[in-house]
């Protein structure tokens, strides 16, 4: 074979040959290229769910031309730079973000505790200012002054006006910062859970030009000072349950005794039932709230625990506080000090009555009757158990034979005296009078 002929066989070949080997080294370079392998393992974006296959539908869509794709290598370049200049402006929305809070942060300074609408426009309501007590004086003692939410208000010498109406609590007369009268509202756990508005506490206070006439009233709680409050068996009757009323202190002389003076400690209205008992008056028609002083209420909640075992639903008294002296006496009674509680008769809820009149038969010994038997036990009951210091029965004298009298006098543990007969007084008990 000629040289010429060697020539035209070879050249072929190794031109073949290169391309072969040049496609091959191409292919590295063009699987850089931004590709579906681009989105790395997510070869598989079908696993991270529809929405992600979507965003990278997107991605590929928005890649535009191979020629398009190429470039963005040498812009991306760029972003990190760019990339850093929006965390220095998106520090600034925190620090204007934090502006709010402080702009929100007023409205309550200004509206102050939420008002729960009682003495509306009235002595003791809320206000904001002047235009907001539109009654006769009335002026606003306001926030900044001390006052939560701001209180109406008006001068006083001694007793101020009230407003009738379920909204409206009763007034009184107390000094000022000022040194004179002004007229605010008393404390009323009817229509307040806490006897006052919110950011008020319940205090005894005296009466402006008359400090021995005292009443509890609602000041701010900031001006409350310790030992201020209602007292400890106020807030002992309030734990218990008990359906009490602070009331108006007394200050009050026996007829015909200027010499003695009737005051009563911690006054309050006990109301019905006291652990399932109504306290019906002998004379009246269902029961009404008795006036008595605090330590009585807690007596009667010990004695309820009592009656309850026997399943009384009623008891009928003959009375609690009554400003006089003991008969012959220059003492006052216990009732002077609404201390004191007279017991006429105790129902049963299957309607027995246990009468002291027509059941009694005697303190000790034996008993001819059910009914003679329950009224001597409930006599050492109340003994045993010390809920009062002193119980008189008919046993005791003429004047008892109808009640028994118990009382709180102090240091004392008196029961009677045992096994005396006594004639029976047919008068009226207003007639004969107590201890």
């Amino acid at each position: 074979m000629s040289r010429l002929h060697v020539l035209v066989l070879v050249v072929p070949w190794l031109w073949l040959a290169g391309c072969i080997e040049g496609d091959y080294a191409r292919d590295p370079s063009d699987s850089g290229g931004g590709g579906p392998e681009d989105v790395g393992p997510g070869g598989d974006q079908g696993d991270l769910g529809p929405a992600s296959r979507d965003a990278g539908d997107e991605v590929r869509d928005a890649g535009g031309p191979p020629v398009d794709s190429g470039s963005p290598p040498v812009d991306s370049g760029s972003p990190p730079v760019d990339s850093g200049s929006p965390p220095a402006d998106s520090g600034s929305p925190p620090a204007d973000s934090g502006s709010p809070p402080a702009d929100s942060g007023s409205p309550p300074a200004d509206a102050g505790p939420e008002d729960p609408g009682i003495n509306p426009g009235w002595i003791g309501g809320a206000c904001a200012g002047d235009g907001d007590c539109p009654f006769a004086g009335g002026t606003c003692l306001g926030t900044a002054a001390g006052w939560p939410g701001g209180t109406c208000t008006q001068a006083c010498d001694r007793y101020c006006p009230d407003q009738e109406g379920d909204l409206f609590t009763v007034t009184f007369c107390v000094e000022g910062e000022a040194g004179t009268g002004q007229c605010v509202s008393r404390c009323d756990f009817t229509k307040l859970e806490e006897g006052c508005r919110p950011g008020y506490s319940c205090v005894r206070r005296g009466r402006y030009q008359e400090p021995e006439v005292t009443n509890l009233v609602c000041l701010p709680t900031a001006l409350v000072g310790p030992g201020d409050g209602p007292g400890p068996c106020l807030e002992e009757a309030l734990r218990l349950g008990l359906s009490v009323t602070p009331a108006p202190s007394v200050f009050d002389h026996p007829e015909g005794r200027p010499d003695l003076t009737c005051t009563v400690e911690e006054p309050l209205y006990l109301a019905s039932p006291v652990l399932g008992a109504n306290y019906r008056y002998m004379d009246a028609a269902s029961p009404a709230r008795m006036f008595m002083a605090c330590p009585l209420a807690l007596a009667l909640h010990d004695l309820g625990e009592v009656l309850a075992e026997s399943g009384i639903l009623e008891v009928i008294h003959m009375g609690v506080y009554n400003c006089r002296a003991m008969r012959d006496s220059d003492n006052l009674s216990q009732h002077a000090l609404a201390q004191a509680i007279d017991f006429g008769a105790f129902v049963a809820g299957d309607g027995t009555v246990y009468s002291v009149e027509h059941d009694w038969e005697s303190l000790h010994g034996e008993t001819e009757t059910e009914k003679g038997a329950w009224l001597q036990a409930i006599a050492h009951r109340m003994y045993d158990d010390r809920i009062f210091n002193i119980i008189l029965t008919p046993d005791y004298n003429a004047i008892h034979y109808n009640h028994f009298h118990v009382d709180l006098t102090p240091g004392s543990h008196y029961l009677g005296k045992p096994g005396v007969e006594v004639p029976r007084f047919l008068g009226t008990f207003a007639e004969w009078g107590d201890d």
